[in-house]
């Protein structure tokens, strides 16, 4: 087992590169299953899959219906690098003791095999398009070939004295946006990777819909105004501590309020169909992903995981942006599909965690798996043979208050969310929080000083702590 805290122990390719991927070290042809892993980044579940309809998502709910989409998946973190971390390691941030953006695997967990590592050992081809891990030149060694991301280069020209930052920016063409060329790079590997007898994995992350909100004038005019929200859906919980809900990104861009806020009713609706159009974006590059698989005789012979690192505020809540212990900030989409194993048309109410998808891949797999996994496999939910699920999934955020770290530690059952603010130096509760998930999506009251829910709280409080007190 990996103690917490930090452990002892790329470059542009252009297209007519790429093929060179399937001419080296061939290996005798098997049954082995190609692995596709899509990660999205800041995507909660707004697809028309999960029952919202107002980004166009037809190419991504298209997806999901070849195979099984769960209803009930969970980040540890509201962030990026160590929700991916989460992901790519099997480990949660309390064992890696990533929790911040500028902490990559490769320094914290060094000698520890990795997902792409671990598919890289038994024989795969490993690539990386976009954004996978938070840092680029993160686990080099996991990958066949250097990873590709032309964000890197766009986010420093933006930071080039004098150049707008706006924090929506409509453009007439996507030809030359990141996304559009890690995309096309991705496709061009799949092509080249179809008259090779070697298995692959590879794994292609967008930026959207990541601020800043940055997509074509198509994705923004095939998107409609997104729902309103309620004036009591724009205010934190009613009880919550004055920490639970904040909002850091939105603030790093132009044409905003001066930090914090609030949004005008204007700019709130500018901003939701933004993201959805942002969303909108990503679903036309997936779709030409998926495209590619199936014109190349992949799709048979590929298990595809879609799956987002965290989810996302809309205004909710007074804010933007993600980094709370809230079902908004930590509920993800995520699908599987594969045309030899999965049931089509299918769903889960089981509670999955992100660390449940790395042995759960190698599962499906049939590759062993390591030692050091935290997660459990969901293989046989995935093969429609059990519902059995997990009582619960567990998350974390921390946060600085009055000079006292604090690490809120949140359950999430079949039913409640139960987050502990517990205080890094005394080790006491300071604070609690309680919401009924299956009487409101966004839940307006704290419902921890409810007596006659108290019960339920000293159930939620033992998970905690057996949790966190690692039994």
């Amino acid at each position: 087992m990996f103690s917490p805290g930090k452990l002892i122990i790329g470059s542009v390719v252009v297209l007519s590169t790429v093929h060179a991927v399937a001419q080296a070290d061939d290996v005798v042809a098997s049954d082995k299953q190609n692995i596709l892993l899509i990660i999205v980044d800041d995507l909660r579940a707004d697809l028309g899959i999960y029952g919202d309809s107002q980004a166009n998502t037809s190419n991504i709910d298209d997806l999901a219906q070849r195979g099984i989409v769960f209803d009930r998946a969970y980040a540890h973190q509201a962030i990026c690098a160590p929700s991916r971390a989460s992901l790519l390691t099997g480990l949660r941030p309390k064992t890696t003791g990533i929790r911040r953006l500028d902490q990559p695997v490769s320094e914290w967990v060094p000698d520890l095999p990795t997902l792409n590592k671990t598919f890289k050992n038994a024989g795969y081809k490993t690539l990386a398009f976009g954004k996978v891990y938070h840092h680029l030149d993160d686990d080099l060694e996991g990958w066949s070939q250097p990873p590709i991301d032309h964000e890197p280069a766009m986010r420093m020209r933006r930071k080039e004295p004098g150049q707008p930052n706006p924090v929506i920016d409509i453009v007439a063409s996507d030809q030359g946006l990141p996304d559009r060329l890690n995309i096309d790079q991705a496709r061009a590997a799949l092509v080249s990777l179809s008259s090779s007898k070697t298995p692959f994995f590879m794994a292609v992350g967008t930026h959207k819909p990541h601020l800043p909100f940055r997509v074509p004038q198509s994705a923004w005019d095939a998107t409609p105004q997104k729902r309103s929200i309620s004036q009591a859906l724009q205010k934190s919980p009613e009880g919550a501590p004055p920490w639970s809900v904040v909002a850091y990104e939105i603030w790093n861009y132009d044409d905003l309020p001066k930090k914090p806020g609030p949004m005008t009713p204007a700019q709130t609706r500018r901003l939701r169909r933004a993201y959805a159009a942002s969303i909108t974006y990503v679903d036309t590059l997936i779709g030409d992903l998926m495209q590619t698989l199936d014109e190349t005789g992949l799709s048979d012979d590929t298990l595809i995981v879609l799956w987002s690192d965290h989810g996302y505020k809309l205004g909710e809540y007074g804010a933007w942006s993600k980094h709370t212990t809230h079902e908004v900030d930590l509920k993800i989409p995520l699908f599987m599909v594969s045309p030899r194993l999965i049931p089509q048309s299918s769903r889960s109410l089981a509670i999955i965690e992100t660390v449940d998808i790395y042995p759960t891949v190698l599962d499906l797999a049939g590759i062993e798996l390591p030692s050091h996994l935290e997660g459990t496999s969901f293989k046989g939910v995935t093969l429609g043979q059990t519902d059995v699920a997990k009582k619960a999934a567990y998350s974390e955020i921390t946060r600085w208050v009055s000079g006292v770290k604090l690490q809120g530690q949140s359950v999430r059952d079949d039913r409640y969310r139960y987050t502990a603010w517990v205080s890094v130096p005394s080790g006491k509760i300071v604070s609690r929080e309680l919401y009924d998930h299956r009487t409101e999506l966004l839940p307006t009251l704290n419902l921890a000083d409810n007596k006659k829910l108290a019960p339920v709280l000293d159930s939620l409080e033992a998970l905690r702590f057996k949790h966190w007190h690692g039994s």
